[in-house]
């Protein structure tokens, strides 16, 4: 069974390897990596991909954001302030 976007913060958060219909996340040689589709995202090495590509993809860039506290000079995507 895929994960849902619903249980995905919780996994996130505990390092649990998972696999959902854009989301990926698993351990490999930079620990602990997210990817959306095959584009790496995030990993343990301090790499964070924030680029624009859609709003799939900037619902888990917003998570990896609030969950790894990201946010030094990263924007969460499509929020306005």
């Amino acid at each position: 069974m895929k994960t849902t976007y619903k249980d995905m913060p919780n996994l996130l958060v505990n390092r649990v390897e998972f696999a959902g219909n854009s989301v990926t996340a698993m351990y490999g040689v930079n620990g602990y990596s997210v990817y959306s589709y095959s584009t790496l995202i995030y990993d343990d090495s301090g790499y964070f991909n924030n680029e624009s590509y859609s709003s799939t993809r900037s619902t888990i860039q917003n998570m990896l954001i609030d969950i790894f506290e990201l946010n030094n000079g990263n924007k969460r995507r499509g929020v306005t302030k």
